[in-house]
């Protein structure tokens, strides 16, 4: 059961102050009072700022396991000693934003982010092979930043963003990395809408730098594309185009996705595409 509330406070037409409370009480674990504050500050036509800080929770569940996949007889029972995670996150962020004729704009978000879990949840193997959840002894550290662009010139659009993120187990005596999380990630979106012409189209792509595999390897980083076309024939028949991974890249083209026999494979975990390149091609009509 729960209950939220908040608010939001107007200080002088430029300046916004928001309040959340939120509080659960869960049957087993007890209860859980999470507020959130938040401050906005527009300093003109061009500029703005925000901070913010707010505290979560997480309750155990066997059923979601860490890192690894296991079968139900796999899975121990939770000790009783366990308790649930609990978060707190900040975050800072500078907003820009320029808009002049022809309905042209640029927007640019620059944020800053640092989430702290305390007693986080991890998994060890048992010598009878079954997987046991404890709480860890210190906790998870995440920070980093992120960079997002929306610009909008003629008929182009262009969506675009960074983030950097560097998440440390400090439970862990060594390799406190956190598997399959990469540092440097990268994405855009660019759209055009040739409106006399009927055909709207976008080109979508993101790359993941390199990620550490659990036994402390790294991947390579890999680039990921899509795109689409959209034609209309008159004003009741609309044809769309789309490709998935463009440049057909798998995990199959590094790596062996699971090892043993066919019978009794050993899946690798994944932190690539597994499907090749995908095409479709759709009608829609309107009557």
């Amino acid at each position: 059961m729960g209950a939220f509330a908040q608010n939001t406070w107007t200080i002088k037409d430029q300046a916004t102050l928001e309040l959340g409370l939120r509080d659960d009480y869960h049957q087993k674990y007890g209860n859980f009072f999470l507020p959130r504050l938040a401050f906005f500050n527009r300093f003109n036509e061009h500029w703005a700022t925000r901070l913010g800080v707010g505290w979560g929770y997480k309750v155990p569940n066997p059923f979601t396991p860490w890192y690894m996949d296991y079968t139900p007889d796999k899975i121990a029972a939770l000790p009783a000693s366990i308790t649930p995670e609990k978060s707190v996150g900040y975050n800072a962020e500078v907003n820009y934003k320029l808009e002049w004729e022809g309905g042209n704009s640029l927007f640019i978000n620059q944020a800053f982010f640092l989430t702290q879990i305390k007693d986080p949840i991890y998994g060890t193997i048992n010598p009878d092979g079954t997987l046991l959840y404890q709480n860890g002894n210190k906790n998870v550290l995440s920070r980093g930043f992120d960079t997002y662009v929306k610009a909008k010139l003629d008929e182009w659009e262009l969506y675009a963003g960074y983030t950097y993120t560097v998440v440390t187990r400090n439970y862990l005596p060594q390799n406190q990395f956190m598997p399959l999380t990469p540092r440097n990630r990268t994405s855009f979106v660019l759209a055009r809408d040739f409106e006399k012409a009927g055909l709207l189209t976008g080109l979508e792509g993101s790359y993941n730098g390199s990620q550490k595999r659990l036994d402390g390897s790294n991947t390579p980083g890999y680039m990921f594309m899509a795109a689409v076309i959209q034609k209309h024939l008159g004003d009741h028949v609309t044809l769309v185009l789309n490709c998935e991974n463009l440049l057909n890249y798998k995990q199959s083209k590094v790596e062996a996705l699971y090892t043993g026999s066919v019978t009794d494979p050993q899946f690798k975990p994944l932190w690539a595409p597994i499907d090749g390149r995908v095409v479709n091609l759709s009608i829609r009509l309107k009557l």
